[in-house]
């Protein structure tokens, strides 16, 4: 009885070991043929029509693009800005008197252009 457990018990390693041995074959080939990770889910078919959406496509995907970012930013922009803009909206929100503005660079330029404009009239 205790021997044949001893041959049950070697018979069972060695089937094992085996088994194992074809696994690691089976490896070996595979991974020598660099199959190891591939599995084949359907046959390769060439396509015959472009894929791509040509230069025409991408220039209108690139005007819009910029255009829509560009759009965002402006607005982001404009969410995110805390600064005064017109003198009255100091006066309103610190309840201060305003003594002194610095004015546009347009504004000074119209300005400028007026009183030559004026200063011209007068003289004449």
């Amino acid at each position: 009885q205790q021997l044949e457990r001893e041959r049950s018990f070697a018979e069972r390693s060695y089937l094992g070991y085996r088994q194992r041995a074809e696994e690691l074959q089976v490896y070996q080939d595979l991974a020598h043929r660099e199959l190891a990770h591939v599995a084949l889910v359907r046959r390769a078919v060439p396509v015959h029509a472009s894929v791509s959406t040509g230069i025409g496509g991408l220039v209108v995907l690139a005007l819009l693009g910029g255009a829509v970012l560009g759009v965002l930013r402006a607005m982001l922009r404009q969410l995110f800005d805390h600064t005064f803009q017109e003198p009255e909206r100091v006066a309103e929100v610190l309840s201060l008197q305003v003594l002194a503005s610095i004015p546009d660079a347009d504004e000074a330029a119209r300005f400028d252009e007026a009183r030559r404009t004026a200063g011209s009239a007068v003289q004449a």
